[in-house]
């Protein structure tokens, strides 16, 4: 697929989703990539996108569904076939402005040209019985399988949904799983180095833009129109404000950062948080901004060059074995997680995680937290977050981490951040549901001197 022929959006949306299954990608690299390289006019970009993170978001449910419609065995279905069928369900159900005969007859044309005329009938069969029978959408009883059933209904993986009901209950966890599935609002953070929260808010509104300040964390505004063009804004190329999820803003707070302090940000790209903590050191923190990969590094300096920060010191590493001479002052450790506070805008995580995939990354976690503590100074601050809910990648990496390191102890976030989102025992823990925000959790660890 090139920019010499005309684009198919609906072929386009397919070999995407298809990408990200097979190849474990993420969406948006792919749609990014795709948009760079090919020519693709603002409708059918919106198209594309809307076709490939919906399917992505439904698409257990989907699958549910278009199993049951199938007579046959469904490991047999081709995988492009079984991709056009997501696609074209996708549609169906869940894009009203999409007619349904057009999404059965287009996903029976491409079937037909890849696969032959057998399979265009089977797709035509499968999508025109789903519309016809209504009762094959029907999800089972709650009451007799609440696990089951809310993995149906809201399209989140069994595993994962019991989980949540254990910990959670059944109520909450219909609760969090509907949120996962709202689309994301477009969140902004000011950079106070260079404006304020109301001249950006003039300046955004005289371009349409619209936008209400966050009531958790004052130096974020929420964008409620005009998203799509936030990015081509004058004020945004001068570094007035960097686009980043309120949710990120506590670990920031947490730590604290004061002019003088040495800092590192452990895992700092793309650079949302390290240029956060530069802002509300009034860049007079010097902060060591580390990742283990070259091309991580170059988004963290394009980030701190735009917003202006002088302070913040790229270093290609691995935070397991940081190349400290001397104990620093202050540690952020944004730690490899999941992800699976970030559902709304990564929908295919849902796809590409499992139980074993969380085993890993806690082992990781407590390599890294255990070498962030080795290089603080008595006295000094270790910031723990992550962007995920589970409580094996939060509450009990730090329960461990404590066991392990007596001469820590939690600091109560109520004394940096919001107390609506601390909980009794300190943490900082947002929620989709509760907050309108990503899940994250952050927790400030003091080193006792």
């Amino acid at each position: 697929m090139t920019a010499k022929h005309k684009i198919n959006p609906r072929l386009v949306a397919i070999y995407i989703v298809s990408r990200v299954l097979e190849s474990r990608s993420y969406a948006d690299i792919l749609l990014n990539y795709y948009f760079k390289k090919n020519k693709v006019n603002v409708r059918d970009r919106r198209f594309i996108t809307e076709l490939v993170h919906g399917t992505l978001r439904w698409k257990i449910k989907i699958d549910w569904i278009l199993k049951r419609a199938y007579n046959g065995e469904w490991t047999t279905v081709p995988n492009f076939i079984k991709y056009v069928l997501n696609v074209g369900l996708y549609q169906i159900m869940y894009m009203d402005k999409v007619p349904d005969y057009a999404s059965v007859n287009e996903s029976v044309r491409l079937a037909v040209q890849k696969d032959g005329l057998v399979w265009g009938r089977v797709v035509n069969g499968i999508l025109r019985r789903i519309i016809r029978d209504r009762e094959i959408r029907e999800i089972p009883l709650l009451k007799k399988n609440p696990v089951r059933a809310l993995s149906i209904k809201w399209a989140h993986p069994e595993w994962l949904v019991d989980q949540w009901i254990k910990e959670l209950g059944v109520e909450r966890t219909d609760s969090l799983c509907k949120a996962n599935n709202q689309r994301p609002v477009l969140t902004i953070r000011i950079n106070h180095s260079v404006s304020n929260v109301k001249a950006v808010e003039k300046v955004l509104a005289s371009e349409k833009i619209t936008t209400r300040k966050s009531s958790l964390l004052d130096e974020y505004l929420i964008v409620s129109s005009g998203a799509s063009r936030i990015v081509a804004t004058q004020i945004f190329k001068k570094g007035y404000f960097i686009i980043q999820d309120i949710s990120a803003g506590f670990a920031s707070h947490l730590l604290s950062p004061q002019p003088g302090e040495v800092i590192v940000d452990a895992a700092a790209a793309p650079g949302g948080k390290v240029t956060h903590c530069a802002d509300l050191s009034d860049d007079k923190a010097k902060i060591i901004a580390c990742d283990h990969h070259p091309v991580r590094i170059k988004k963290i300096v394009e980030n701190y060059k735009r917003l202006g920060f002088k302070n913040i010191f790229p270093v290609v590493a691995d935070s397991r074995y940081l190349p400290l001479k001397n104990p620093v002052d202050k540690i952020l450790l944004d730690a490899p997680c999941s992800g699976f506070g970030d559902i709304r805008r990564k929908s295919e995580i849902k796809l590409l995680r499992d139980r074993r995939h969380i085993s890993d990354l806690v082992r990781i976690q407590k390599q890294l937290i255990h070498a962030a503590a080795s290089q603080i100074k008595p006295g000094g601050v270790l910031v723990y977050s992550t962007c995920t809910i589970l409580t094996e990648e939060n509450e009990e990496v730090i329960e461990f981490f404590l066991s392990e390191h007596k001469n820590f102890a939690i600091e109560d976030g109520k004394k940096f951040v919001h107390s609506a989102v601390v909980t009794k025992e300190g943490y900082v823990k947002t929620w989709p549901d509760q907050h309108n925000i990503n899940g994250s959790f952050a927790v400030r660890l003091k080193r006792k001197v």
